[in-house]
């Protein structure tokens, strides 16, 4: 339940990974393939590669590849078309990491992938067949630092995805989504008894699209956060935090958040804790020009509002010697969550 994270802690939190350089140069490679016995089509492999080293003795590089093949799946019912589609990815990474001293490191990053998906389907006007090119990319710039007490770390990064959809009966489809971040966040002790932690984030997400009226529609989103680990004795920690989010069409939000670890004796320990957060539609969903045609065809809802959502939880766990057990009840109330609705010709199994 940390504070760190707010109007994405619904839906994900973007996350620069990458493996760490190695201080040897060391490689790895793995592969699968498959023949689904059960049914028609489904066939699939999948090929990666690994390596990292230093480049000099304080520059290291990491880089990865990977290629992923999936046939698509016929229906059982009606074989000339696809129950689940196919898809074609090659993604590849590469991080330069550069060690300032011994206490900072800065490092480049650069991920890409091109995927293509396919399937042969059905909808209002017939067979076709539909195809999705999907190019995402990002590149990003990291620092990692430690000093005294704590932790500090910032990025930034920009992160483009183009989408285009085509089918043999005409229909085509295309958008590209650009998102730029920066964000920053350290950790200092207060004493014995606390970890306070501050940061903040700025975030711009673009879309382009033929279909708006203006060609592109853009919006931008800050965060500021602060949270303070607590350690009141042996047998008690607290970590209370609160986020402030102001979005660009929807205002500010304030998410607090607490949760409290409580070692009631040698073996039992007792958790708990209730969290609030928001995810801000994102501006495909909320447009009212959007649409994007494919088996389905999408509109943006300029009425959604963002997704509310207070969370509970409260665990006990017993460990004793090899034996370990746990029972954990949590609450999920959410208000306005986001959603897809069939608005017309939901009878047909696409269009």
């Amino acid at each position: 339940m940390s504070s760190l994270y707010g109007s994405e802690a619904l839906g994900g939190v973007i996350n620069i990974i990458t493996k760490p350089v190695s201080d040897t140069w060391q490689g790895v490679t793995n592969g699968s393939l498959g023949t689904p016995t059960d049914r028609d089509g489904g066939d699939h492999y999948r090929l990666a590669a690994h390596g990292s080293g230093p480049l000099t003795h304080n520059i290291g590089l990491s880089f990865s590849v990977e290629k992923v093949y999936e046939d698509d799946t016929r229906d059982e019912d009606q074989p000339q078309y696809s129950e689940l589609e196919g898809k074609e990815i090659l993604a590849g990474e590469a991080t330069l990491s550069f060690a300032l001293d011994e206490r900072q490191t800065l490092e480049l990053t650069v991920l890409g992938s091109e995927e293509e998906r396919w399937r042969d389907t059905y909808g209002r006007r017939g067979d076709y067949r539909g195809d999705y090119d999907i190019d995402r990319y990002q590149t990003a710039l990291s620092y990692r630092g430690r000093f005294g007490s704590g932790p500090l770390e910032g990025s930034i990064y920009r992160s483009w995805e183009d989408a285009d959809y085509r089918t043999t009966a005409g229909f085509t489809s295309s958008n590209t989504l650009i998102e730029d971040v920066a964000e920053v966040h350290g950790s200092t002790a207060l004493g014995e008894n606390h970890l306070l932690s501050l940061g903040g984030e700025y975030r711009q997400e673009a879309l382009k699209n033929r279909l708006l009226r203006t060609g592109e529609t853009d919006a931008t989103h800050w965060a500021l956060f602060a949270q303070d680990e607590i350690s009141l004795g042996e047998a008690l920690a607290i970590t209370a935090g609160l986020r402030w989010d102001h979005h660009e069409y929807f205002g500010s939000e304030i998410s607090p958040r607490i949760y409290a670890v409580y070692k009631a004796t040698d073996k039992i320990t007792v958790k708990g804790g209730y969290g609030h957060g928001f995810k801000a539609p994102s501006l495909k969903r909320v447009s009212p020009d959007y649409v994007f045609r494919g088996p389905h065809t999408f509109h943006g809802n300029p009425n959604l509002q963002p997704e509310v959502n207070d969370s509970f939880e409260l665990g006990v766990s017993y460990a004793y010697a090899d034996l370990e057990a746990a029972l954990t009840l949590f609450r999920n109330d959410i208000d306005d969550l986001i959603s897809y609705e069939c608005i017309t010709n939901c009878d047909q199994r696409f269009g």
